[in-house]
């Protein structure tokens, strides 16, 4: 133990040696001010989060600004009015929001400085690496929306100090951004929310729902595969909501796209999907096997108690019938006992969109199926864009909802993405994979050649498909 900590010390010691040489100084964002040297009225901040664009356009720009924050020794703190904030409000994060850090340190974060604060995009990380514009303030906003990992590759010292946080290879790009982003979404959800949000999410065994809610992300039990359909009907992307005098024709739309005949909408999608989901049911299975002696939490003696499993009741696969009761027979799935096994088993697949009743229509047409469980947040209200964070809160399903779509799906081993009228991936799903990774990607190691010592993690990131279709045709792009 004495010589691992020398060790440490030589191996710290020496990134702050290249760093003063460099303009990079080498240290993990979550360490905060036990970095020797750093007094707290000298520490420097990196504030982030931000509104006006949905969530996962703020996780997928996260990385960027997570190495930015790393290579010259800043803090990550979260802003308050922002969704990422109100995101760590709900859910365990790795860095704290501004307001409680400001109440710690009131002389060297308040008011006047978060007025006065200086935003900074990818563009500026480079010029300050490059030396060209030095971002020297206290305290940066990080400003991002959009994919900028990797931005730091190429820059003297900063690939040694990235591979050495993170233990993944230099050019691993996918692996960095899961290091990044598994410190930020610790998990699990905040118990004040855990019994009432629970009983939200119906459709598989409440083993594997328990432990979602419950245990931090690295712990909870992962899901077989996600499905995410980002329909953007007008209403949602206008805000507009039953209060409005264009609802109705909100509905129409919404509606004539589920009874529609179309190869690419309503059924068509929804036999498209489950063909691929087949198609990959060998994988699936597969992978669930790989994560079952790390990840699966087995409750046989739990559920002992109860009477045993049910048979699914088959149902009409309708799309415009309303008034079928599918919650019920979603909860008799919550009584199976889930063993983990790669035969036996069905597959649970945790069903995400921007339209509720679009989830409910496909929720009715895999009722009753042999292979495929489905998981989903039951909602009373309507999905709105989180772009607009206070009609967010007030008017619609709410933030919970939104981000328990997105945290189970970065539990999930296989994800399966639409976006309607577009080829062009969601960064809702893209965030989400990238946070996800399987247990190949925990535990893989591979030594670079000629030096056995070296120890660095592969990718292995979740797998993803996106859907979309060309000239009549059904094409899935792996992602």
């Amino acid at each position: 133990m004495f010589l691992l900590k020398i060790c440490v010390a030589i191996a710290f010691s020496t990134s702050v040696t290249v760093s003063a040489r460099n303009n990079v100084y080498c240290k993990d964002p979550d360490m905060g001010s036990t970095a020797p040297g750093r007094r707290s009225n000298h520490r420097k901040f990196l504030l982030f989060g931000g509104a006006g664009a949905g969530i996962g356009n703020f996780l997928i720009f996260y990385p960027a600004a997570f190495y930015f924050a790393a290579l010259t020794g800043r803090d990550i703190i979260i802003a308050d009015d922002s969704l990422v904030g109100e995101m760590c409000k709900v859910l365990y994060c790795g860095f704290p929001h501004f307001s409680n850090v400001a109440s710690a340190f009131p002389s060297i974060l308040n008011a006047e400085k978060l007025n006065r604060i200086r935003g900074a995009k990818a563009w500026d990380f480079h010029r300050h690496m490059s030396g060209e514009s030095i971002l020297d303030d206290s305290l940066i906003r990080a400003d991002g929306y959009k994919y900028m990992s990797g931005w730091y590759v190429g820059y003297n010292h900063t690939d040694e100090c990235i591979s050495q946080l993170t233990g993944c290879r230099r050019d691993d790009i996918s692996c960095h951004d899961r290091h990044a982003l598994q410190k930020l979404v610790r998990g699990p959800f905040r118990t004040k929310f855990t019994e009432e949000e629970e009983s939200k999410l119906i459709g598989v065994p409440s083993n594997l729902r328990h432990g979602i809610m419950t245990l931090p992300h690295s712990y909870a039990p992962r899901l077989d595969a996600s499905i995410h359909l980002r329909c953007q009907f007008r209403h949602f992307e206008y805000l507009v909501g039953p209060e409005d005098t264009l609802w109705p024709a909100a509905m129409k739309e919404q509606n004539d796209w589920l009874n529609s005949k179309d190869f690419n909408a309503g059924e068509g999608l929804y036999k498209a999907i489950e063909a691929k989901i087949m198609a990959e049911l060998p994988n699936i299975k597969k992978e669930r096997q790989a994560t079952k002696a790390r990840r699966r939490m087995l409750v046989d003696q739990y559920w002992s108690l109860l009477n045993g499993q049910r048979q699914l009741s088959l149902t009409s696969t309708a799309l415009n019938t309303t008034s079928m009761n599918t919650t019920q027979i979603e909860f008799e799935n919550e009584h199976d006992i889930y063993r983990g096994d790669e035969t036996k088993d069905k597959i649970y697949v945790y069903l995400a969109s921007d339209n509720e009743r679009v989830k409910d229509a496909l929720t009715q047409y895999l009722l009753g199926h042999e292979h495929i469980a489905v998981m989903r947040v039951r909602s009373d209200h309507h999905i709105v864009h989180a772009k607009n964070l206070g009609y967010l809160k007030r008017n619609s399903s709410g933030v919970m909802n939104l981000v328990l779509d997105w945290y189970c799906m970065s539990l999930s081993n296989i994800i399966f993405a639409w976006r309607r009228d577009t080829d062009l991936l969601s960064t809702f799903a893209q965030s989400a994979q990238r946070v996800s990774g399987n247990a190949e990607a925990i535990n893989n190691k591979i030594y670079h050649e000629g030096d056995s010592s070296n120890d660095v993690q592969s990718s292995n990131k979740a797998k993803g498909f996106q859907l979309h279709f060309k000239n009549g045709r059904t094409v899935w792009s792996e992602f």
